[in-house]
Parts: C-alpha cells; sequence; structure tokens
C-alpha cells in the first residue's frame, strides 16, 4: 500500500476536524497501556486499607474495573475496550463517606457532575450513586450501574 502524501494545510484541517476524536482515542490507549503495565508488573498498589486507591473489580460484572490514583478515576470496560476518565472528591470522614465525580470527555469542553456514597470492608469497596446531575444518594441501594460492589484487585 503506497502512501499518501498531503500538504501542511491539509494535515492542519484533519487534525483541527478529528482533534476530539483524536485525543479520546490517546487517552485510551494512554490508560489501556498504563493498566496492562500495571497488571503485568504489579506496579500499582494501595497504600491503605481504607483508601480508595487501586484496582476495583465489579463482583457483578468482572469485565469492568475501576482504577482510582490520586484524584483521578478511570472505569474500564474490556471487552469494549472502553476507557472513562474522571476526576473525583471523596470525604472519607462524613458518614457515610461522600464521593464527587466528574465524568470526562463526554462531549468536547463538557464534563458531568455524579453524586455519590461509599463504604470500604476489608477488601469490598460498596459505590452509590445518584442520577448524574441529580442529589447524592442516602443509602446503599439500587442496581447496576448505579449500585455496585466491588473487589480490591490490587
Amino acid at each position: 500500500m503506497a502512501a499518501i502524501k498531503i500538504s501542511d494545510d491539509q494535515q492542519k484541517q484533519l487534525i483541527a476536524k478529528h482533534r476530539h476524536d483524536l485525543r479520546r482515542a490517546f487517552v485510551r490507549l494512554s490508560v489501556y497501556g498504563y493498566y496492562q503495565l500495571n497488571d503485568q508488573f504489579g506496579v500499582m498498589k494501595s497504600d491503605d486499607a481504607n483508601s480508595l486507591n487501586g484496582e476495583w473489580m465489579s463482583t457483578g460484572n468482572p469485565d469492568m474495573r475501576l482504577v482510582f490514583e490520586g484524584d483521578e478515576m478511570f472505569m474500564l470496560v474490556k471487552s469494549k475496550r472502553t476507557v472513562i476518565p474522571a476526576t473525583f472528591t471523596d470525604d472519607p470522614k462524613s458518614l457515610p463517606k461522600t464521593i464527587d465525580i466528574s465524568l470526562k470527555y463526554v462531549s468536547p469542553g463538557e464534563s458531568r457532575k455524579v453524586l455519590g456514597i461509599y463504604e470500604i470492608s476489608g477488601r469490598t469497596l460498596k459505590l452509590s450513586q445518584g442520577e448524574t446531575g441529580g442529589g447524592r444518594p442516602k443509602e446503599f441501594t439500587g442496581v447496576s450501574p448505579r449500585y455496585l460492589v466491588l473487589e480490591r484487585v490490587r
């Protein structure tokens, strides 16, 4: 297959036209690669048993994982090769513990906030989330994906 030559102007137009798609693909590949390296070498470890930091696998769907690192969170769905990046803030001192998740890259320049509560007991994380843009749940009830039970992988 022969390479197609395009001018610098054509290249700039293509990049401008597909910037959001390229950014999304780069984020997915970066996180997927990071996930694979951590899987292979076991780099990512949680410092505190009560900390969200680390990798969590859904007990209802082992294909879905949540990765918390610092103030960033990634939802990974391996079968669909999907990575959803987000940032989060939590208040581990409140009862129940609260979490505010800001989903990135919903559409260009837009993010959505989801309010939730969580509980860590041993190697189990219970996470209950409200509707996008809605209020915070008061208890751990509901069905997936609003209510998740996850096991710590590392």
